[in-house]
C-alpha cells in the first residue's frame, strides 16, 4: 500500500527502496523503508534488508533530527538483533542517504522512491 500512495512533495513519509552497504567487508543487497511522521523533530522508519537476495529482516528506527530547508538532518540510535545500531544522515522528498554502525558493521543506507509512488503537491509538514 505504501508504494501507491502519494508521496508528499516536501516530507519524507511515505516508501522508500534502495540498497545498504556495508563499508567494512563487501555486503550489499536490496533496501525499503517506510517513513511516518511523529512529530515536527521525529519520524519513524520501518526498514526491510535482503542479505545474499534471499534472506530478510526487519528493523524498526528513530529517526530523531530538524528541518534544514527542504531538507531533514537526523540521527537515532536503537538496538536490532542485540547489537546497538547508530544511523546519521539527510533526506528530502526524493533521496534519503545514511551511515551506519554497529558493533561489527559499518556502512550506508541510499533510496529513492519506487517509481509507482505518484508526487503530490499538498503541504504536509
Amino acid at each position: 500500500r505504501a508504494r501507491r500512495a502519494s508521496v508528499p512533495a516536501d516530507d519524507i513519509t511515505g516508501a522508500w527502496i534502495g540498497t545498504w552497504q556495508n563499508s567494512n567487508n563487501d555486503h550489499t543487497d536490496q533496501l525499503k523503508a517506510v517513513i511516518t511522521r511523529v512529530s515536527d523533530t521525529e519520524y519513524r522508519a520501518r526498514f526491510k534488508a535482503w542479505w545474499h537476495g534471499i534472506l530478510s529482516g526487519t528493523f524498526d528506527a528513530t529517526l530523531q533530527g530538524r528541518w534544514e530547508g527542504n531538507e531533514y538532518v537526523f540521527s537515532g540510535t536503537e538496538k536490532v538483533m542485540g547489537w546497538e545500531f547508530t544511523q546519521q544522515g539527510r533526506a528530502d522528498a526524493s533521496r534519503f542517504v545514511s551511515e551506519y554502525s554497529s558493533d561489527d558493521y559499518r556502512g550506508s543506507f541510499t533510496m529513492h522512491r519506487p517509481e509507482s509512488a505518484t508526487p503530490s503537491s499538498s503541504d504536509s509538514r
